[in-house]
């Protein structure tokens, strides 16, 4: 090859690579960045418990449904006391 040809092959690649060298960088820093994020976010959702958090949280509910459904039933003994009571008074006096 003659001289002028690898002048022309060498600027021509000295163009290319000046005028997609900022891209590149760009780019690997986009890429750089987004695995930073992913391995961030994979931290943060690896799961690092014994348990199912699931089954965890509806174990956990059927407990608290259960205590509010005793803590219900005592509410509705308490809201018919009065009505217990009257009646044992009415049949206590009547007795007398």
């Amino acid at each position: 090859m003659s001289d002028t040809v690898l002048v022309a092959i060498i600027t021509g690649l000295s163009l290319v690579t000046a005028a997609t060298l900022p891209l590149q960088i760009s780019t690997h820093r986009k890429a750089k960045s987004a695995a930073s994020s992913a391995a961030s976010a994979n931290e943060q959702v690896t799961n690092s418990h014994k348990t199912n958090l699931r089954e965890e949280g509806d174990s956990r509910h059927r407990e608290i449904m259960t205590k509010l459904g005793t803590i219900d039933d005592r509410l509705t003994i308490v809201e018919q006391l009065p009505t217990v009571l009257e009646e044992t008074q009415d049949r206590t006096k009547g007795k007398k």
